[in-house]
């Protein structure tokens, strides 16, 4: 070390200023950062902060479009389930549908025997009406009449089935379960 400062003593007055200089520099460089480091950082994340809170601003009005756009799919989607007819209240819908499904019956040649309605809530939008059906016919009619379902607007669902068998040779007894989705109209 001692060699290093004899060499340095013999060097010109300017130059050991200027390294002198350096030094100094790197050492308040140094010690600027070492002291600004935790502030920078901070900084930065507030930074960040601040781009991803923009970027949620923005998102935020994308969002007021998407609610609207999808009540605008929700009304085009309800005007082609009803078409030109207007949708009923629950309780009315279910008499109805209860009365289309009898008269499908009959005209495919099924016995109802029980009609059982219940009408939930499904959200704010729609109300679940949910049937339970007892019939019985004959295996072919009985398939007939359960594909006719499908002309009933809006549609139903057939949620569950099952037949039951006399084993003595009885005609098959249907009970199954039909749900229904209408606009929660007071």
């Amino acid at each position: 070390m001692n060699k290093l400062i004899d060499q340095l003593l013999k060097f010109d007055r300017k130059l050991q200023l200027t390294i002198l200089g350096c030094l100094i520099f790197l050492i308040v460089v140094e010690a600027w950062l070492f002291l600004f480091r935790e502030p920078l950082t901070t900084f930065k994340q507030l930074r960040n902060e601040d781009a991803n809170l923009t970027q949620l601003s923005v998102q935020g009005t994308d969002l007021d479009a998407h609610i609207k756009r999808l009540s605008l799919e929700t009304q085009q989607l309800s005007e082609q389930l009803y078409g030109n007819k207007l949708p009923v209240p629950a309780q009315q819908w279910t008499l109805q549908l209860a009365s289309m499904i009898d008269q499908l019956a009959s005209v495919n040649g099924v016995e109802i025997t029980s009609i059982k309605p219940a009408i939930s809530s499904e959200g704010n939008e729609f109300k679940k009406i949910e049937l339970q059906i007892t019939a019985s016919g004959d295996y072919l009619t009985l398939a007939k009449w359960i594909q006719s379902l499908q002309e009933i607007t809006p549609p139903v669902i057939l949620n569950k089935m099952q037949i039951k068998t006399n084993p003595l040779g009885g005609i098959p007894q249907l009970q199954m379960q039909l749900l229904s989705f209408v606009p929660n109209i007071p």
